[in-house]
């Protein structure tokens, strides 16, 4: 297929990250997550007008496909909706490998967002179809990027079981090259599982093929890897050297790649004591890792920084660090929570059906006693001391077994708040697609007052979204956490609307309250409005200023105080702002909440409200 070629005449685009390569292997000789925002835009709409010009099905499936592959790594909510179109043309076609291709590009779509689960199930479907074309390679490929998406859920040995199976296939279609990428891959497994022996003879046969081949970016990540082989096994000092020996030039256009180097060469010196040219490395690493803004190297490079700053005794500074460490961390903990989840749903099943059985086994246990009761009653007669005995075991036998089926009905009752946390995940997830669908839908709209409508009401969307994000994190399910709440939802509109945080500062006073989830829900629309109106309309012309929040609980009621420093309500604007949608929605709200409120539009915009009606969780 051309687009294979394409990736062979540029192996750049693999490098770093040969997970990642087999995930994008079908697209294509231009890495798009290197494109600016603007730039990825123009070329998309560029693409849009060349749509209707398209004629004929191959025309018009190679433009979406090339729209796909920009957006991928810029939108994946844009790129979602280019490969349902890919595959609604493919259908029409009647191309079975144009049909296979779109299930493909369903899983790439999946793995770039994260849903590393979903990925598995498209990629399978998609095998489905490459298996009736009895088309080895592309067979090969699906193996490949299941075992990817495996890796992904650090599901280690089922990523290694389904990259043996690719290697096989590859070979059987005569892509040597990508048998070898695909025994690489097997050994990065290895290298991630600590089986160092087992992954060093596979780097050291690789180096001289990527040298030979001019896969540079690869080349030198194989000698990085060796060198942390080599420094884990024999230390600092005797590794050193491997690293000095690192060529690193233009050729290294990997970001990933740069990362592992710069990470290395860190540790090392650190070790070695040579602090002054450990901090060059470090901060090279982490500025390399936050303009390219992969995950993985950006929780390197933070936690080599870490270990730096605490050796060298600069303690505030490292829990500066150590804080962004765990928040790149929690996202990496959530994508190994997939499996664990599916594992514990089959568990929770066995479980249920074990309790049934068990419940009719207590039953015949039951029946059985009471024939034994009847013929103790006789025995009794003539032997009561004995009778007495074999009574007492009888209910000892009887306590213990209802003493097991008090702890299956616990664990019965723990597996089913997982199940719980596994709705709000759902619910959550549920949320995100319906503010993606309004996003790709905003994109239609030419009506301004539309196309504003649509706006805010994502933005309420995502308010709702954040409170069942945090209900499937928390231990307590019934309640959220206001300061993290608050905090978010504040952040997430600056986002939206793109106000710079230096130039409308933002302070909180908000009070560790757990509140119940009932409350929390129009609680948290009636916050998105009141910020959302400050953001639009409080310092217009890029004025600078200050929006305050605070909340509390005080004399039996939870007090919300929202004010800023910007224009104030214009007095001509007053009436039309009590009519307005969002000002409706919170009088809404607010009457739910058994809330009493007021607005001062002068010298800034200030609205309090004292909420009698709430609940706190326990």
């Amino acid at each position: 297929m051309p687009e294979i070629l394409a990736i062979k005449k540029n192996p750049s685009i693999c490098s770093g990250r040969f997970i990642g390569c087999c995930i994008v292997i079908l697209l294509w000789m231009m890495p798009s997550h290197d494109l600016h925002s603007q730039d990825y835009r123009y070329i998309v709409d560029s693409l849009e007008k060349q749509l209707p010009l398209a004629k004929e099905y191959d025309s018009r499936l190679k433009i979406l496909s090339e729209c796909l592959r920009v957006s991928l790594y810029n939108d994946v909510d844009l790129a979602y909706s280019y490969v349902l179109r890919f595959e609604k043309e493919a259908k029409l076609s009647g191309d079975s490998s144009e049909i296979a291709r779109s299930k493909n590009f369903f899983g790439m779509q999946a793995a770039t967002a994260g849903d590393h689960h979903r990925a598995i199930s498209e990629y399978e479907d998609a095998l489905l179809w490459y298996e009736a074309l009895h088309d080895t390679m592309m067979i090969g490929m699906m193996y490949n990027n299941i075992g990817a998406a495996y890796e992904f859920q650090a599901d280690r040995e089922k990523s290694i079981e389904y990259f043996h199976t690719a290697y096989e296939f590859f070979q059987k279609a005569g892509q040597e090259d990508w048998a070898f990428f695909t025994k690489f891959n097997i050994a990065e497994q290895y290298y991630a599982q600590n089986r160092l022996l087992e992954a060093e003879p596979i780097y050291l046969e690789a180096m001289p093929f990527f040298e030979s081949e001019g896969y540079y970016n690869e080349f030198v990540q194989t000698q990085v890897k060796l060198a942390r082989i080599n420094f884990l096994m024999v230390g600092a000092a005797e590794a050193i050297h491997l690293v000095d020996a690192i060529s690193i030039d233009e050729r290294v256009t990997d970001k990933a790649t740069l990362v592992l180097f710069e990470v290395l060469y860190c540790e090392m010196l650190t070790e070695l004591d040579r602090l002054r040219e450990a901090r060059d490395h470090c901060d090279r690493s982490v500025q390399i890792a936050e303009d390219f803004g992969g995950q993985k190297e950006r929780a390197s490079a933070y936690a080599t920084m870490y270990g730096y700053l605490k050796k060298k005794g600069e303690f505030e500074q490292a829990l500066d660090v150590h804080e962004r460490l765990l928040g790149l961390n929690d996202s990496v903990v959530n994508a190994m929570k997939d499996k664990q989840i599916v594992n514990l749903l089959t568990k929770y099943e066995i479980r249920e059906k074990e309790k049934e059985i068990g419940v009719k086994d207590l039953q015949l246990e039951q029946k059985e006693q009471q024939a034994n009761y009847f013929r103790i009653l006789l025995i009794l007669i003539g032997i009561g001391l004995v009778g007495a005995a074999i009574f007492t075991f009888s209910r000892i036998r009887t306590n213990r077994k209802l003493r097991k089926q008090k702890e299956l009905i616990q664990k019965s009752l723990n597996d089913r708040e997982l199940l719980l946390r596994e709705i709000h995940h759902r619910v959550k997830n549920n949320l995100q697609v319906i503010s993606s669908i309004l996003s790709i839908q905003s994109r239609e709209i030419k009506d301004a007052t539309a196309l504003k409508a649509v706006n805010e009401a994502r933005a309420r969307v995502k308010s709702m979204a954040l409170i069942h994000q945090d209900l499937y994190g928390e231990e307590n399910l019934r309640g959220i956490k206001a300061q993290p709440y608050i905090t978010k939802l504040s952040n997430s509109l600056f986002s939206t609307y793109r106000v710079d945080k230096d130039r409308v500062r933002l302070h909180t006073d908000i009070q560790d309250l757990l509140i119940d989830v009932d409350t929390t829900v129009p609680l948290g629309l009636i916050l998105n409005e009141l910020v959302t109106n400050s953001l639009k309309y409080a310092f217009p012309d890029e004025r600078e200023g200050d929006i305050h929040i605070e909340f509390n609980e005080k004399e039996g009621a939870l007090r919300l105080n929202v004010w800023d420093n910007g224009i104030g309500i214009p007095e001509e604007k007053k009436e039309a702002s009590r009519e307005s949608f969002g000002m409706k929605m919170i009088r809404a709200f607010s009457k739910k909440l058994d809330a009493t409120w007021e607005i001062d539009g002068e010298g800034g915009t200030s609205v309090s409200l004292v909420i009698k009606n709430y609940k706190l969780a326990g």
